[in-house]
């Protein structure tokens, strides 16, 4: 099994056990590719536990739960399931409750493991993936954006209190040449850098007061950077 098997195998295997949560579960992906520790936030009842527990199960590694807000690569929201999804967790859980006692009269087959070298290997080839200057450039000037949104616009301006450090751009950076390769792309575009945006930026910004009162959060704001920051030539 090649790297990119595995990697869809482990997807696969986590969004039948965690209905209507396959971005959640792709960033996810992303941030194990990258390297680096996610935060997960939701409110409680959206299977934050359950979805790590089977992220776990399907690797041959060991799992550590640690609850802290801080030294992450990405920030994961997640929200509330639609209402398609949410019948799919019923019957899911109905089907889990049904099935416990079948299920202990008959060996199951589990789903092979992903070993560690696969995830060591598609990192190599992550490390491998193309990033021209313009996306270099592109990153930085979405990352100083915050720092200096008075350049870009007025509303960012009053919007922004402190911006992005460089470990945002490094995170981005990351970030980006992960979702290119599951993209099945050997380099990277404009595309994955606004497609990982959110998750790398939204905990690094500090909003002031008046974004506050205008009812706006940080995927806002990190969308009016998106917006406002055009990609190099």
């Amino acid at each position: 099994m090649s790297p990119r098997e595995a990697i869809a195998a482990l997807q696969q295997h986590v969004e039948q056990s965690i209905k209507g949560q396959g971005s959640v579960i792709r960033q996810i992906v992303i941030g194990l590719l990258a390297n680096g520790h996610l935060l997960l936030e939701s409110v409680p009842g959206l299977a934050k536990t359950r979805m790590v527990k089977s992220v776990a199960a399907s690797l041959d590694a060991q799992m550590r739960r640690i609850q802290f807000t801080h030294r992450f690569l990405l920030k994961v929201l997640i929200t509330y399931p639609a209402a398609g999804d949410e019948r799919d967790v019923l019957r899911l859980v109905r089907g889990e409750e049904t099935g416990s006692a079948a299920a202990a009269a008959r060996p199951q087959q589990e789903p092979a493991k992903v070993p560690q070298a696969a995830i060591f290997a598609a990192r190599e080839e992550i490390h491998g993936i193309h990033v021209a200057d313009a996306i270099d450039r592109y990153i930085i000037d979405l990352v100083n954006a915050s720092r200096t949104p008075a350049r870009y616009d007025a509303d960012l301006a009053k919007w922004i209190a402190l911006g992005a450090s460089p470990r945002g751009g490094i995170a981005l950076d990351r970030a980006a040449r992960a979702n290119a390769w599951l993209e099945g792309r050997d380099h990277v575009t404009p595309d994955d850098v606004r497609a990982m945006a959110l998750p790398t930026l939204r905990h690094r910004l500090i909003l002031s007061y008046d974004a506050s009162a205008d009812g706006l959060d940080a995927d806002a704001v990190v969308n009016k950077l998106v917006e406002v920051v055009a990609v190099p030539a």
